[in-house]
């Protein structure tokens, strides 16, 4: 792992864990990378990330693509919806102190609510783009 992604994840994983009103709404539930065997419903968790060195750039940058998950298990899509509309709120446009890099920028692309395969569960996918430069 690039040493600024590992930054990127890191200072999303603390906001995301230090927010009381997100932690409200999960309830037993948690932040998780990865996710425990057996852990409580609702929760949050780290997908896919991508990083890509942006040639050229002076001073050297990064493009990170990542997606944050959210997993819930109550009936219909309310509960769903209001912890990816709180992950989004934290994430989008913050200003994230990535130790050692500065964040150019973090954007809330696409967000994406489905039916999990087991019939009783609800997934949201957010995806976002950022960008890092080596201090």
């Amino acid at each position: 792992m690039s040493d600024a992604r590992h930054a990127l994840l890191t200072a999303i994983y603390g906001t995301l864990t230090s927010d009381t009103t997100l932690l409200s709404l999960l309830g037993e539930g948690g932040v998780y990378d990865p996710v425990p065997r057996g852990a409580a419903y609702p929760y949050v968790s780290f997908g896919d990330c991508l990083t890509r060195v942006a040639d050229g750039d002076e001073p050297a940058s990064e493009a990170h693509r990542f997606e944050i998950e959210v997993h819930s298990r109550t009936p219909g899509r309310r509960q769903v919806s209001e912890i990816t509309a709180r992950v989004g709120l934290l994430i989008h446009g913050a200003d994230l102190p990535v130790t050692g890099f500065s964040l150019v920028f973090v954007t809330l692309r696409t967000t994406t609510i489905t039916p999990s395969r087991d019939g009783r569960s609800y997934r949201a996918r957010l995806r976002f783009d950022a960008l890092t430069e080596t201090l």
